[in-house]
């Protein structure tokens, strides 16, 4: 994110009008991966998903044509002055989920992921068959590739026996399709096509293994055997926490509004009551519904086993979340009293990278110490920031100011929705590889991606970018100066991990495949108009599992 210019009252021009130079290499750099992942399924014996995922690049390219005529009938939903970020979207997801499978032996995580990488690559398709076809449903272009789609599909599965399970394929689109719909009208604006697209296919599987889970647990449906797989008690966790928190906002979203409304209408008692109606409504929630349901998984009182496992007598647990705390204590306090109020290009660099920094002192030796209760901490401190930002946003007594007032000094010109996203992303971009890598696990740098690309390579790649930039990438703001930066810091972290024992020794080999991954990395970083905080954390974990596992 170097180089990033301040908010403007009049918004420049959009990049896409400038050069095609950037989209092209974002494109190039999203397609070869995804070309390996494409060779090394088949090479797996993954035909089917290596034949679905090549149509799949191959629809990509065609849609890129027309992607801006499509994405400008709905302009206002998205974010402006960004490309539409539709190969990101389409792509990313599924290079992931390849990246896992490919990474760990047969088995029965294997047989479970098969599945949602076919429905990672079929929501993808019916997503770009609009954009190939300009938005005319009934093109003949579209009847024409569902037909071929179609025929291909139910050959494959009658030549290898394969096929996603007809209810969870039907769940499955529902949800997604719900779920991206959701977010592109309750929050214009504040996602580009491509974000919406990983957003809302990273949710419906989660949400999707979570239904799962419960299926499972309650034994009220014949599952197929491939989807009956074990949960550990910190995905259980991750499941009750994050869609809990999405549950009480949408049950509560009638409440909040009237918050809202009656704060603006200066009714100061009838607001505060709302407010403390709000707060007590969310503690109902969770005692009376999350609370159960994460029981019913995990087999014994949600709490109690909290506690157990805060207090394992084998774990530092709580000298680390007493480290964590003092960090975010220290680090919000010389963030009131020293920032700047202004909001200069320069200032703003400044201050969301001190965020970048203080993520890498915390979560780093959090993970190295104790990658399990690192996972917990992530999926707990997404749901309270979740929670923060309803308050935030419908300015809930007596906190919503303040958090509107703190958050304010950090935006930038991606944050023009109703809510802010930059402070979730970077948490995000941190917990995601740090939650994915529980399934691969031989690569401890694939949990470290987040932590390592944004908040140091990105961190150093817009302060050096800044202070010694001079050589731009052709059609970007970005400097060749601060893409060094970045490969190199990166680079350096791992050195001195591996160096004091934290990660796994590597050979010369594996120190040239890291190399070319981080160079990738920081070239989408440097070339792409998506969120950093949310792409690049997970282009780099399927990179160092194509390359290292």
């Amino acid at each position: 994110m170097e180089d990033d210019p301040p908010p403007l009252k009049a918004p420049p021009p959009a990049r896409a009008s400038q050069t095609r130079t950037p989209l092209v290499a974002e494109t190039a750099l999203l397609i070869a991966p995804c070309l390996y992942a494409v060779l090394a399924l088949a090479h797996r014996g993954c035909a089917y998903e290596a034949s679905i995922f090549g149509i799949l690049l191959l629809v990509t390219m065609a849609s890129l044509h027309n992607q801006s005529a499509y994405i400008a009938r709905q302009t206002r939903r998205y974010r402006p002055n960004a490309d539409a970020g539709l190969a990101t979207g389409l792509l990313l997801p599924p290079m992931v989920l390849s990246s896992m499978i490919l990474a760990i032996p047969d088995g029965t995580m294997f047989t479970y992921l098969i599945p949602l990488l076919r429905l990672s690559i079929w929501f993808n398709l019916f997503e770009a068959l609009p954009v190939v076809t300009r938005g005319r449903p009934k093109s003949w272009k579209v009847l024409w590739m569902s037909g071929v789609l179609l025929l291909i599909s139910r050959q494959m599965t009658a030549s290898y026996g394969i096929s996603v399970h007809p209810r969870m394929g039907i769940l499955g689109l529902a949800v997604f399709k719900v779920v991206l719909r959701l977010i592109v009208t309750w929050l214009e604006t504040s996602f580009t096509f491509g974000e919406a697209l990983v957003v809302a296919q990273t949710l419906s599987l989660l949400f999707l293994d979570a239904v799962l889970s419960s299926v499972t647990k309650l034994d009220i449906s014949r599952m197929p055997i491939v989807l009956v797989v074990g949960r550990s008690e910190l995905n259980v966790f991750m499941h009750a926490l994050l869609f809990g928190m999405l549950m009480i906002g949408m049950v509560l979203a009638p409440l909040l509004r009237r918050v809202s409304s009656t704060r603006a209408e200066g009714n100061q008692r009838m607001f505060v009551g709302l407010s403390l109606g709000f707060y007590v409504a969310t503690v109902a929630l969770v005692l009376f519904v999350i609370a159960p349901w994460t029981a019913l998984c995990l087999g014994t009182n949600p709490f109690m086993w909290t506690i157990d496992f805060v207090f394992t007598p084998e774990h530092n647990r709580l000298l680390i979340a007493g480290f964590w705390a003092s960090v975010i204590a220290l680090g919000v306090t010389v963030a009131y009293q020293k920032f700047p109020t202004n909001t200069n290009s320069t200032s703003l660099n400044l201050k969301r990278k001190y965020f970048h920094v203080l993520a890498t002192l915390m979560f780093i030796p959090g993970y190295i110490l104790d990658p399990d209760f690192m996972h917990l901490a992530f999926s707990l401190a997404l749901s309270v920031l979740i929670l923060f930002e309803y308050i935030r946003h419908f300015y809930v007594w007596p906190l919503g100011i303040y958090v509107q007032d703190f958050l304010a000094q950090f935006l930038d010109k991606r944050d023009c929705g109703p809510v802010i996203l930059s402070h979730l992303y970077l948490l995000v971009g941190c917990a995601l590889p740090v939650w994915l890598n529980r399934i691969p696990q031989q690569v401890i740098l694939g949990g470290l991606s987040g932590m390592l690309t944004l908040g140091i390579g990105d961190t150093m790649a817009s302060i050096w970018g800044k202070r010694y930039g001079r050589t731009k990438w052709p059609g970007t703001l970005k400097s060749i100066e601060g893409t060094a930066a970045f490969v190199v810091s990166v680079l350096l972290a791992c050195a001195v991990l591996s160096a004091i024992g934290a990660t796994p020794p590597l050979g010369t080999a594996k120190w040239i495949r890291l190399g070319g991954c981080v160079g990738l990395s920081s070239l989408l970083e440097a070339v792409s108009d998506q969120n950093d905080n949310l792409v690049i954390p997970l282009y780099t974990f399927a990179l160092l599992h194509f390359s290292i596992a």
